[in-house]
């Protein structure tokens, strides 16, 4: 949050006037796999290979037992997939904006466990 706070008011603070009606998208440009993610997730909670299901078997649980608010479980069925697999919004504006934006990595290891950790 810290990190997209100072991007976002670099951005915001940038001298140099912004196009009227252009967009800046303010996300990671760094693409990374779920597959990649969910290793982690798993390696740190200390799961094995079979104790994963796949995504539309874990709705279907989470849903049957009532885990998900009615409203998670529509998003999650209707939505979630698309957005975290076939939209990718275009941060080129925001990267010519922000200096802090163009050195952006993937997200590390340490930073992908510590969301275990909260």
């Amino acid at each position: 949050m810290d990190e997209a706070a100072s991007i976002l008011t670099e951005i915001l603070t940038n001298p140099t006037p912004l196009q009227k009606g252009i967009f800046l998208h303010l996300e990671n440009p760094v693409r990374q796999s779920w597959s990649d993610i969910s290793t982690i997730l798993a390696r740190k909670l200390q799961l094995k290979d079979s104790d994963g299901l796949p995504f539309k078997d874990w709705l279907m649980a989470a849903s049957a037992n009532n885990s998900l608010p009615p409203e998670l479980a529509e998003f999650f069925g209707d939505h979630f997939v698309r957005m975290a697999t076939d939209l990718v919004l275009n941060t080129s504006r925001a990267r010519s904006v922000s200096a802090q934006l163009r050195a952006v990595s993937s997200v590390s290891m340490s930073v992908v466990e510590s969301y275990v950790e909260i």
